[in-house]
């Protein structure tokens, strides 16, 4: 049975995906709302945990929680990729804070209407 999450869906983290996708790498989205991770991303070179977030507001201390609960990841970068009202998507990997463009090298993107993203038994 979906969780919740996979039945409901969150835009930013579909467009996130959409855009790593688009960029080259592989893409899975976690079904499992008791991990505080979203996506996990890869390429063959490096493996990233992502935790998204979109919010009207963002604090240095509440962008700070969120990476101590990611942290301790085993084999892969963990990151926060958030956005604020009227800000771009930005990331942080733990000690930085950058644009999506500059710490990718690639466009974050929204994801076309309808645009099918994950596989069926999307499971990690």
């Amino acid at each position: 049975m979906p969780s919740i999450k996979a039945k409901k869906g969150n835009p930013f983290e579909y467009d996130t995906a959409y855009s790593m996708i688009e960029g080259g790498y592989d893409v899975v989205r976690l079904n499992d709302n008791t991990k505080s991770l979203d996506l996990i991303a890869s390429n063959p070179s490096i493996k990233y945990h992502i935790e998204c977030k979109n919010r009207q507001r963002m604090s240095w201390k509440s962008i700070q929680k969120i990476w101590d609960s990611i942290k301790k990841t085993p084999d892969t970068i963990p990151l926060v990729i958030f956005k604020s009202n009227f800000q771009p998507t930005l990331v942080f990997n733990g000690s930085n804070i950058t644009t999506f463009e500059d710490f990718f090298k690639i466009e974050w993107k929204k994801r076309p209407k309808k645009y099918k993203l994950w596989r069926q038994n999307d499971t990690t």
